[in-house]
């Protein structure tokens, strides 16, 4: 969150309200979940009931924190936890706080434990799930890696209802369109 010469708050605000920007992304790769830092941009994007994309690199605590003290802001969790993660017992500790916590989602991209996300499904439903294609990637292309990711969701074989809420129908929800 860079320091402009308006607030950052003043910045989304503007952004989603006069702009039409659909959410916010918070990556804890550029800074610090803390709560001075991300608390009132949470509650803003609470207010203006639009979703935060949250980049947590596997930092479950502070995830769960935001969730529960703004229970009716939608918390789009990137990578199910952790870019890339081979953790298994991590990634199960994120799908455990969807499943207690419904104001959390878990963004598919940059999973490489697939089955993963088929016990989420089977955990929390397809519903708290949404596709994603956020993250480096070691692709030539933003096309190569996004087929690589529909691919991902694609050997799951799901129904088609599930596969339809995964790759468009949650996010559309989430951003109201």
């Amino acid at each position: 969150m860079p320091s402009f010469e308006r607030s950052v708050n003043e910045e989304i605000r503007d952004a989603v309200v006069r702009l039409g920007f659909k959410g916010i992304k918070i990556h804890a790769g550029e800074y610090a979940i803390a709560e001075y830092v991300v608390d009132p941009v949470v509650e803003l994007a609470e207010k203006l009931e639009v979703p935060c994309f949250i980049d947590c690199i596997g930092r479950i605590s502070d995830v769960k924190r935001i969730a529960e003290k703004f229970p009716k802001a939608k918390i789009i969790i990137a990578h199910f936890g952790k870019y890339l993660s081979a953790d298994e017992k991590l990634l199960d500790q994120f799908i455990n706080l969807a499943s207690t916590h419904e104001n959390i989602y878990l963004d598919t991209s940059g999973v490489i434990l697939t089955h993963k996300i088929g016990e989420a499904i089977q955990r929390i439903g397809s519903n708290s799930i949404v596709f994603g294609t956020d993250g480096p990637h070691d692709e030539p292309d933003t096309v190569s890696f996004a087929k690589r990711e529909l691919e991902k969701i694609k050997t799951l074989k799901l129904n088609l209802i599930d596969e339809e809420s995964i790759l468009g129908r949650n996010i559309l929800r989430l951003l109201k369109i």
